[in-house]
């Protein structure tokens, strides 16, 4: 078998489309197409309809069961092995080993049935068709390592995988199976833009890839990242040039939950210069917003990923040298998506107190920034949207920014050096908010709060009078609307402990806070 896969490797003749079909022979007639009304009678009588219908109970549907699938299993492991043989063979014909494909492709999409039946999971394993099977991601053509991820991931979603007895021990067999080497072995080998099977072929590898993290996240992060490809191409991925496509935002997605559940994850991203490569991904929404709702979400994406590399000490030391922060004050000043994401980096980073050292290698994200601010007025028609999209930003910059300033002095220093009270007052006295829902208002009257807190806990010296400053200008207007939402608070506080005595368990809805 090991002499067969060297001969197929050597000779690497040209994917063949698995999906097409050979064409029939001239010298047999072409099948007729049934067309509507053919052979049908004009008239059909209860007993044509009765004699039909006892015919169809008569077919034989074969079920599901260990009987059925050790079945399969032989002619699968028949055909892989017919396939095999022809196509070393006939190298240099692939007409002659094109029917052998089209067979095993069809017999590889006949295992997605057993997704529905749980309890034959034990089986695959027992009848070792997982090895078989991932070692088709090796095929040359692309087609049927489509498929297979295809099978893979009905295999191993997480509904299926609910209703198995014992999860772990299937998905630890794939990854026996070497899944993940073979997974980045074919990302690493497709060129996405070749064909539409190509891309697909990626897209069906993510999805597999989500279901594993989500049912044993650690293992499965831990698993990929013994390959040394699998992060770089990740990075290559997100960062690719050209139109947002669907694979780019999905492996946004998939950085993002590998960052989160693996600190060595992060540890790799530092000799990668995850956070330079990140930073440089986000620095476009600095002066535009997503155009839809797919750039959205990968923007969103990104920030995630560099929110998990905050939580390492030398990626925060690098987000500082590379000016990260002054970026994200920046860009909270636009109130566009990017904006409204940015200061959530903020938060992962001063939680360990990075440095705010200053670095020419992103001094070209911020620079420009100026003229941005001094925009011409904006005519009364279109007003109303750009404040439903002022508000859309605020809240999720407070959000990032909430946590950015909590328990990092430095971050509080930098804060308000960088001029980042006069937004975040504006907010706080909820200037321009009047088309925010009751939900949203309360969201940003909490961050509003916790920032606050955090400035005056952990600024000295002069920005800390800064602060202090900003409750006593415009006679103590901000100390006055401080004083109205501890008042809410503590409203809502005594509602819900006199509800909690009466033993009520539906939750405590609280009065719209603040003045209207």
């Amino acid at each position: 078998m090991q002499e067969a896969n060297a001969g197929v490797g050597e000779m690497r003749p040209p994917p063949v489309p698995v999906k097409r079909k050979a064409p029939a022979p001239k010298d047999e007639p072409t099948p007729k197409r049934l067309q509507l009304g053919d052979d049908l009678p004009d008239e059909v009588s209860r007993e044509d309809i009765q004699h039909m219908l006892d015919k169809a109970d008569e077919l034989h549907v074969e079920t599901l069961n260990e009987t059925a699938l050790k079945r399969m299993h032989l002619q699968f492991e028949r055909k892989v092995k017919v396939n095999r043989e022809l196509r070393i063979k006939h190298a240099d014909d692939p007409d002659k080993f094109l029917k052998s494909e089209v067979d095993l492709d069809e017999e590889i999409k006949k295992f997605t049935l057993v997704a529905t039946n749980p309890e034959l999971y034990p089986a695959l394993i027992k009848l070792e068709t997982l090895p078989l099977m991932v070692g088709m991601l090796n095929h040359v053509n692309t087609d049927i390592a489509v498929d297979v991820f295809e099978v893979l991931s009905e295999l191993t979603d997480p509904d299926a995988i609910a209703d198995v007895e014992e999860p772990e021990v299937f998905l630890k067999a794939l990854f026996e199976a070497q899944l993940c080497q073979m997974t980045v072995d074919v990302l690493m080998r497709i060129d996405e833009t070749a064909s539409d099977e190509d891309f697909k072929a990626v897209t069906n590898g993510l999805s597999m890839i989500e279901n594993l993290a989500d049912s044993m996240p650690q293992d499965t992060c831990k698993q990929f990242l013994e390959i040394p490809n699998f992060l770089p191409w990740l990075i290559k991925r997100v960062r690719a040039q050209g139109a947002m496509d669907y694979n780019k935002v999905y492996a946004s997605e998939i950085l993002g939950i590998v960052l989160q559940n693996s600190e060595p994850a992060r540890e790799s991203m530092v000799k990668l210069e995850g956070v330079d490569k990140l930073l440089r991904g986000i620095a476009a929404y600095r002066k535009r917003d997503p155009a839809d709702s797919e750039e959205s979400e990968y923007v969103q994406n990104m920030f995630d990923c560099l929110c998990s590399l905050m939580l390492l000490k030398a990626n925060q030391l690098a987000f500082g040298r590379l000016q990260g922060l002054e970026l994200m004050i920046r860009m909270m000043k636009e109130h566009s998506l990017g904006d409204r994401l940015g200061l959530l980096v903020s938060d992962h980073f001063s939680q360990i107190g990075g440095q705010t050292e200053s670095a020419p290698n992103l001094a070209w994200l911020v620079r420009g920034q100026k003229a941005l601010n001094s925009k011409p007025p904006t005519p009364e028609s279109e007003a109303p949207k750009l404040e439903e999209e002022r508000v859309f930003a605020s809240n999720l910059a407070l959000k990032l920014a909430d946590h950015a300033l909590r328990h990092c002095p430095e971050n509080c220093q930098v804060f308000v050096e960088k001029l980042g009270l006069k937004v975040l007052f504006a907010i706080f006295m909820k200037r321009g908010a009047k088309t925010k829902k009751e939900s949203e208002a309360k969201e940003l009257e909490e961050h509003v709060t916790s920032i606050v807190q955090s400035l005056c806990r952990y600024c000295t010296g002069t920005p800390v009078a800064r602060v202090l400053n900003k409750f006593v200008e415009s006679q103590f207007e901000k100390l006055e609307r401080l004083l109205e939402m501890h008042e809410e608070y503590n409203r809502s506080v005594k509602a819900a402990d006199e509800a909690r005595d009466q033993g009520l368990a539906q939750k405590i809805d609280r009065e719209p806070l603040g003045l209207s």
